[in-house]
């Protein structure tokens, strides 16, 4: 288990380590623009059962991942963003879309574009969507720091990145895009109008 500070060690630092442990099939546990998030890469399959073992999530539970621009998250739905989904990113707002191509043929997909540096740095490091769900065991609150997740977790992650304390401890917003309307399946942190989606 290693550990980097995003405040001693620099964020480009820090972003590059971890996108070295994801390619390699490792976990990394670090913030997000809301709560800390567990890491794996977008395509790696024996991580991201890794990821849900670590958990103790139900696979028919998906995972949320997050990008480092437009052009990434229309990679991931294979289609042109709406516009107003622009208008809430970056920021705490998870988008369901539509999969395009997804590596393990799931129909949708869950995306947001963070308003976090460390998170979207790790995505473009790396050069594809991370999943990012809650760093905490299922059915226990999420961490708020980093220290919290390293008493949950320990040695099972490979890489820990200490942001500080988690920026607030609501959960982003969810709305889901995939359908023939939108609908808001989980209000968080931000209000958004569904009209503006329709």
């Amino acid at each position: 288990m290693r550990k980097l500070s995003l405040q001693n060690d620099g964020i480009e630092a820090c972003c590059e380590a971890a996108g070295r442990v994801l390619a390699a099939g490792g976990l990394v546990v670090g913030p997000t623009d809301t709560l800390y998030g567990i890491f794996a890469a977008w395509d790696d399959q024996q991580a991201v059962e890794r990821l849900y073992a670590l958990k103790g999530r139900d696979q028919e539970k998906r995972l949320l991942v997050l990008v480092s621009d437009r052009r990434m998250a229309e990679g991931v739905a294979g289609v042109p963003l709406p516009a107003a989904l622009l208008h809430y990113w970056p920021g705490p707002l998870t988008a369901i879309l539509p999969a395009g191509t997804h590596p393990f043929g799931w129909e949708t997909q869950a995306v947001r574009l963070p308003d976090d540096d460390f998170s979207r740095g790790l995505a473009r490091h790396l050069g594809r969507p991370v999943y990012a769900p809650s760093a905490n065991h299922q059915g226990q609150s999420p961490a708020r720091t980093c220290e919290e997740a390293e008493s949950m977790f320990g040695d099972e992650v490979d890489l820990y990145i200490d942001g500080g304390a988690a920026r607030t401890d609501a959960p982003s917003t969810i709305i889901s895009l995939a359908g023939d309307a939108p609908v808001l399946v989980r209000q968080g942190i931000i209000e958004v109008t569904i009209e503006d989606f329709a």
